[in-house]
């Protein structure tokens, strides 16, 4: 664990954006409209999940859309 000077612990954020969606797909800028991934995005959802499988995370927040739960 590092810590500063005057040992607090430090917090590492991570963001991770949610996969594509087909209103992505389809150059569609959706908002807060709840379009939900392709199989590409459920495909980069998973690649990033092997990526950050090794680090302990705390917590995880993320957007009530679909896309971003399905993704987180």
């Amino acid at each position: 664990m590092k810590y500063m000077e005057n040992n607090s612990k430090l917090t590492k954020i991570y963001i991770v954006r949610h996969g594509q969606t087909e209103a992505n797909e389809q150059k569609i800028v959706s908002g807060h409209f709840n379009t939900p991934l392709t199989l590409n995005g459920e495909k980069q959802a998973q690649r990033r999940a092997e990526d950050l499988k090794h680090i302990h995370f705390d917590a995880v927040f993320s957007s009530d859309l679909v896309r971003a739960k399905r993704t987180a």
